[in-house]
Order: structure tokens, then sequence, then C-alpha cells
């Protein structure tokens, strides 16, 4: 084998060695949110769960679930809560709860559900 050969091996070699290793340690720390029912998100509230409203203020002042905060999903980068805090988000189709969720893993938040539309929740409203 001549030094060319051997150093086309090497690298080829190199870079499936970097690739192997990038496939096997992957995202493990990385949190996912969980899409969660009417009910799960019930059972999670009554356990202390952050319930957020991430609709429009008009929106929210026309019907929420009780006890919810509204925190807009455009603004939903403001959040304060402590990060090991469990958070429910929801909106009125389950588009922007979806979009929220994915921002707050994203942020570092660990415990995050969706619970999609409004119309989901079976408990009372404000």
């Amino acid at each position: 084998m001549n030094n060319k050969m051997i150093y086309i091996i090497t690298i080829v070699v190199i870079v499936l060695a970097i690739l192997i290793i990038t496939i096997i340690s992957g995202d493990k720390g990385k949190a996912n949110y969980i899409k969660v029912t009417g009910n799960e998100a019930l059972t999670l509230r009554e356990n202390g769960a952050e319930i957020v409203d991430v609709r429009t203020n008009e929106e929210y002042m026309d019907k929420h679930i009780e006890g919810a905060s509204n925190l807009p999903l455009d603004n939903i980068a403001t959040i304060t809560l402590d990060k090991d805090k469990e958070i429910i988000v929801y909106c009125r189709s389950g588009k922007r709860s979806k979009e929220a969720a994915n921002k707050l893993i994203n942020m570092g938040y660990q415990k995050v559900y969706d619970l999609g539309s409004i119309n989901s929740w079976p408990g009372n409203f404000d």
C-alpha cells in the first residue's frame, strides 16, 4: 500500500468513528414534551402542575381554564417558572400549544405537557 491509500483509509476510519460516536451519544439529555388527554392534564393539575394558556389575551379573556395563566405564544420566552416545574400548555386547536411545548423544551424546561385544544379540558372554565 502506498502512503496515499493509507491516508484515505485513515480518514475514512476517523469519519466513521466520529459518526458512530455521534449516533451512540445522541441527544440523551434533552427532554421531550408529552401529549396528554384532558383527564391526564386534570390529574397533573390536581398534583400541582402549572397550566398555561398560550392563546392571545383576547382569547384568554373570552374563556380560559379555571386558574390558568395567560402567556401568549409570542411571549413564551418570557416565562419565569422553575425549569423543573410541571407545565401544561393549551390553545384553541393544538397548533400553538405544540409550538409552545417545543419552545419550552428548547429553553430547558424538563416537564412539559401539551393538552392541545382547550376543548379537551374536562374541568371548569373562567
